[in-house]
């Protein structure tokens, strides 16, 4: 077997690790400490440490942690929370405060609204983490970057979980390709429509929990393809002109329907968006029907009018369809 820095002088140089490294903000150090994390943990463990699988756990525990800081050999956790599912619904919680030895900044009072006299009396990390631990027993451990975060943070404090299968909410958005431009918790929340307050750990259990069940499901695909399908053509009015490929006019429209807009039949000033169903050509004005001329007036008087060749937009839209986690949006009318 490799050892672990020949494991690791391999994964360094994959693009695909260099590309999803170079999107945080970890140091060269701390992007080393978490590569050597997994290598290790996955050699432990004997499989890969996944963020995604077909099998998604409905039995497990959410974990959660507020710290003074992100220096897991520094800084302390001021919060310790975790939620029990079983078949997905919430049977127990734990969620506790810890008294650190250093102060509280303000900074992280702030974002968590803990600060240093909430926690004058509160138990000290060493009297609860063995209860933690119990409690999490050898349950799948699910959390919003954990991998990265909040399990080498509680490792480098004396606890290990190498019996447990990590599924981290962070990576698994990744893989799934949710058409956001990040996958921190605060967007996620967004995304998914849930209204908890952030930065305080229990809140943020319950927040994960949401999105690991969302990002589980088998039917994510048509619950994100319906939810975006609007974004295209939502609240436009749209007229389809002349036939398709492999499409007639009326297959158009119900497309256009489908994706939010309003079909109108009649070309005039109120229509914003213009699908042209044969290839249009510039430079030779005869080769254009009435109805192009029309649209072509028009588009120039009025400016808003977005005139779309058929063909780019059936790919735009074919391409929607087959892979539902492509945000088309402003494109098709870009």
């Amino acid at each position: 077997m490799a050892s672990y820095e020949e494991v690791y002088a391999k994964l360094v140089k994959d693009s695909q690790i260099k590309a999803y490294l170079a999107e945080t903000n970890m140091t060269v150090k701390a992007k080393k400490e978490f590569l050597m994390y997994v290598i290790v943990q996955t050699l432990k463990r004997g499989s890969v440490v996944r963020a995604a699988s077909t099998d998604f756990p409905q039995d497990y525990v959410v974990i959660d942690i507020e710290s003074t800081g992100l220096d897991k050999n520094t800084d302390e956790v001021i919060q310790l929370s975790g939620i029990k599912y079983h078949n997905d619904k919430q049977i127990e919680q734990f969620d506790t405060l810890v008294h650190p030895k250093q102060q509280v900044s303000g900074f992280i009072s702030n974002l968590t609204g803990i600060s240093s006299q909430m926690l004058e009396n509160t138990p000290e990390f060493h009297e609860v983490a063995s209860n933690y631990r119990a409690f999490i027993g050898n349950y799948p451990i699910i959390g919003h970057n954990i991998i990265s975060f909040d399990i080498p943070f509680l490792e480098e404090k004396g606890m290990t979980f190498s019996d447990n299968r990590l599924i981290d909410t962070f990576q698994l958005a990744k893989v799934k390709k949710l058409p956001t431009e990040k996958f921190s918790l605060p967007i996620l929340k967004k995304y998914f429509d849930v209204h908890n307050r952030s930065h305080n750990s229990l809140n943020d259990c319950k927040t994960t929990a949401v999105v690991y069940q969302h990002l589980a499901t088998d039917d994510l695909a048509s619950e994100l393809v319906k939810k975006h399908h609007k974004s295209i053509f939502e609240h436009q009015k749209v007229t389809v002109y002349g036939t398709f490929e492999g499409k007639s006019n009326s297959d158009m429209q119900q497309l256009v329907i489908k994706y939010g807009g309003q079909v109108m039949c009649k070309l005039d000033q109120e229509v914003d968006v213009f699908i042209d169903g044969e290839s249009l050509n510039n430079s030779a004005d005869a080769e254009l029907s009435a109805e192009e001329k029309k649209a072509y007036r028009i588009s120039k008087k009025y400016n808003h009018l977005k005139i779309i060749n058929g063909e780019e937009m059936i790919k735009k839209l074919g391409k929607l369809e087959s892979e539902p986690w492509q945000q088309v949006g402003n494109e098709a009318t870009g």
